[in-house]
């Protein structure tokens, strides 16, 4: 105690002459209770941090629970089980083998959504898909060309394949189906080996050993054989000339 006491003194006997005066035992008191002070509000500051990372974890917790919850039984529709829960994509309500997402801005979660509501979800579905659908194949049902928010495509299984714009949706037959799901654009009866196909989002005249890159601006599905003979060759576009004014 008393080496404790000596370290004491000396701190405060500034001047060193062996007598601790007021004004040196005020600065010293302000000095050891600016760093109690800063100590306290350090152990404020980490039992802040401990209680907000205790909260995080609780409410961590409290959701993982729920998920043993899911998948949620709503009930019966058209004699089939509607299912609440949360997929790889977010919340969503299963019925007869398809999907339905609940919306971001739904005032209900796979937790509580009710049953009518998960049922008005799905007949809006159905009547959305039913517009969007514009044609479908016999040789195999699981092909059908629906309208997307970029225009029509070809959705097939789980694929989805861009239909060139200014194809012309009521004369895509199963053959021009089985050309696009296999990338091909545009075929020439001229030379078979040369066909147009799209690779990113440029259009490419591809054969076995060659591949050359289409200008942009270049109407795909109007394009002669001349003209792709003169793209591979790299001639560039002529423009028809002007008649002068008389």
């Amino acid at each position: 105690e008393f080496a404790q006491f000596q370290q004491y003194f000396q701190q405060a006997d500034t001047d060193g002459d062996g007598v601790i005066t007021a004004a040196e035992l005020h600065a010293y008191t302000e000095q050891v209770n600016a760093h109690a002070q800063e100590r306290h509000q350090q152990y404020l500051q980490q039992l802040e941090a401990a209680q907000l990372e205790s909260q995080r974890l609780t409410q961590e917790l409290e959701e993982a629970l729920k998920l043993f919850d899911l998948p949620r039984d709503l009930g019966q529709f058209e004699d089939k089980k509607v299912v609440a829960a949360i997929g790889r994509f977010g919340p969503y309500v299963r019925h007869d083998g398809k999907f339905v997402s609940i919306p971001k801005d739904s005032e209900y979660s796979p937790y509580d959504i009710p049953l009518d509501t998960a049922i008005e979800m799905i007949k809006a579905k159905r009547e959305a898909d039913a517009k969007a659908l514009l044609r479908t194949y016999d040789e195999d049902p699981d092909t059908r060309v629906l309208m997307g928010r970029w225009g029509p495509y070809i959705k097939s299984g789980k694929d989805n394949v861009k239909i060139p714009k200014g194809e012309d949706i009521d004369s895509l037959d199963w053959d021009r189906v089985l050309q696009l799901k296999a990338g091909i654009i545009k075929a020439f009866a001229e030379d078979a080996k040369w066909t147009i196909r799209l690779k990113g989002r440029q259009y490419y005249l591809v054969s076995e050993k060659q591949s050359v890159r289409i200008p942009v601006g270049e109407k795909i599905l109007e394009m002669t054989w001349e003209r792709a003979q003169e793209i591979i060759k790299g001639k560039p576009k002529t423009s028809p000339k002007r008649k002068k004014k008389a």
